[in-house]
């Protein structure tokens, strides 16, 4: 019996193995180091959300009112949407169409090149997403 084929095929079967192994194995440590970097940006955006947090809803309400002024004789949708956020009662949609104007004004606030509005305006829009899912 010539034992020189089956030496070569289990060989050859070893080598396959290993070298799929091996593809799997860099395939899976590149996929890891995609969920460690993938959680690393969520801690970053944990740490800033955290900052942002800390700040009372009155204060985030108050740098707006600062920027836009609140007039009393014309109520306008965005104001009774921004009252109902600033008393907790605002629903999911609305958010959703107070989350549309208030980018709208953030968007011609940094044409105009006011950044402390902007600023103002990005609170505002993460205060209307968290309380979008009652956070």
């Amino acid at each position: 019996m010539d034992w020189l084929p089956i030496i070569a095929a289990v060989i050859t079967i070893i080598c396959t193995v290993r070298g799929v192994s091996y593809t799997f194995g860099r395939w899976a440590r590149g996929v890891e180091e995609r969920f460690e970097r993938i959680e690393k940006r969520l801690e970053n955006v944990e740490s800033i959300t955290g900052w942002l947090l800390f700040l009372h809803r009155d204060d985030l309400f108050k740098l707006y009112e600062q920027y836009f002024p609140h007039h009393s004789s014309s109520s306008t949708e965005k104001d009774r949407l921004l009252a109902r956020l600033r008393e907790g009662t605002i629903t999911p949609d609305e958010c959703g169409r107070l989350r549309e104007l208030l980018e709208r004004q953030r968007s011609e606030a940094a044409a105009a090149g006011a950044m402390g509005a902007v600023i103002a305006i990005g609170g505002l829009l993460l205060l209307t997403v968290l309380s979008a899912f009652n956070w």
